[in-house]
């Protein structure tokens, strides 16, 4: 059974995730005690966790919030997922069954039939299949200790990024270079997956980073 402490940090960390709480929000620990029906001290021992994943900051007498991401961090963030999902896809290329790489196309072609909608459910879906395809890859690597390095960086990331303000010509090319992936994890072209998710992310950070902030 999970501890007052874990859960705390698993409630606090998916609404981060899912943008229930914004880059600058406040967590108040006494708030969140009493929603989540503890003592404030497993409260504050997960938003310490938070910290430590990147995800919280806090101050002296300020107490914590969500942190902030500036395009330079976004940049960062990125490029550190390139290496590692570079890696994945290569290695998917090779080691992929072929039930995993249904999982994969069952992801992309769901993405397809979205098209260009822009509606709140579209957007929501495709977030969420656009993170089905992306750990399809990640598992259809067979290496156990790639999802655990890659939860970080995919979080921190789902708190930046915003579907909805995803151009349309960048939505369309990304979706294009999800099917680059793809079609060389099925030819288990390995390096040719590499540089397609390699392509594919490092576009994304420029897209996002010059993106206007959520909040004006």
């Amino acid at each position: 059974m999970a501890t007052g402490a874990e859960r705390a940090y698993e409630v606090v960390r998916s609404a981060i995730v899912a943008g229930e709480y914004r880059p600058g929000d406040k967590l108040n620990e006494e708030s969140l005690a009493q929603r989540l029906e503890l003592s404030r001290t497993p409260v504050r021992e997960a938003l310490r966790r938070l910290g430590r994943d990147g995800l919280v900051e806090i101050e002296a007498n300020r107490g914590a919030r969500v942190i902030r991401w500036d395009a330079e961090d976004l940049r960062e963030v990125f490029a550190l997922r390139a290496v590692l999902e570079g890696h994945a896809a290569a290695r998917a290329a090779e080691l992929r069954t072929p039930e995993q790489l249904d999982r994969i196309e069952a992801a992309l072609a769901a993405m397809d039939e979205l098209g260009e909608r822009s509606d709140a459910d579209a957007i929501e879906r495709r977030s969420v299949l656009n993170a089905e395809l992306h750990s399809g890859i990640a598992d259809a690597a067979h290496s156990p200790r790639l999802p655990r390095l890659l939860q970080q960086l995919v979080s921190v990331n789902a708190i930046a990024r915003n579907f909805g303000r995803y151009p349309a010509a960048a939505l369309a090319r990304s979706q294009r270079q999800h099917h680059d992936i793809v079609v060389a994890v099925r030819r288990r072209s390995p390096e040719l997956a590499r540089a397609a998710m390699t392509t594919h992310l490092l576009t994304a950070a420029e897209v996002l980073a010059d993106l206007p902030a959520a909040d004006g």
